[in-house]
């Protein structure tokens, strides 16, 4: 991860929050890739994800 987000020029907060979002998305990428999660971990990433994306419609409809 490091190696992904060391590569952006960080000068605003708004780049700070995109290198922080892709570096997550690439954490969670290799952890998939390599099998770090267990099956309690992964419903607990799909139900939070699920989640969100309903909080994310319901701000998007109103």
């Amino acid at each position: 991860m490091y190696f992904f987000v060391s590569r952006f020029e960080i000068l605003t907060t708004y780049k700070l929050l995109v290198a922080a979002g892709i570096g997550v998305l690439v954490y969670l990428s290799v952890m998939f890739l390599l099998g770090g999660f267990n099956d309690h971990e992964l419903s607990l990433i799909k139900k939070h994800l699920f989640r969100i994306r309903s909080n994310l419609t319901k701000i998007i409809e109103a």
